[in-house]
């Protein structure tokens, strides 16, 4: 479930860089923030592994299997793969609509801000239970 809702988190960001690429070609109303930017539909699109999550922080211990959760953007939908079980064999996906107004990335009701979004990296960041979570993916 913890899984699942920080799926959610990143699902968010991506609609947050979608949504800024398709308003007006210029500037995306970000708030000044030039890490969502007119090119993050593009930047977005593909991959995600999950790579390091720190809770006010201090970084969190990764499960054996998480490394191995992914995201798949495309232009409107993300799937969601998580693995778990022995020798991380299973498998479970969901898929999700997402949108993305600024840097504000809404995955199924789940919103999450961007911080950093490049060819490389997605870093987001979101509240839970009075604590921050910043968590961060590469691109496959």
């Amino acid at each position: 479930m913890i899984y699942l809702k920080k799926l959610l988190v990143l699902t968010l960001i991506v609609l947050t860089a979608f949504s800024c690429g398709s308003d007006d070609g210029g500037d995306t109303g970000n708030n000044g923030s030039d890490n969502v930017s007119v090119d993050n539909l593009s930047k977005i699109l593909g991959t995600w592994f999950f790579v390091l999550r720190t809770t006010n922080g201090v970084a969190d211990d990764l499960e054996e299997c998480e490394q191995f959760n992914s995201f798949v953007f495309t232009t409107n939908q993300v799937s969601i793969q998580e693995v778990f079980g022995e020798n991380c064999s299973e498998t479970q996906s969901t898929s999700e609509e997402y949108s993305i107004n600024g840097n504000t990335l809404n995955v199924g009701g789940f919103v999450v801000e961007i911080v950093q979004l490049d060819n490389e990296a997605l870093i987001v960041t979101y509240t839970e239970d009075g604590d921050t979570i910043v968590e961060n993916y590469a691109k496959q």
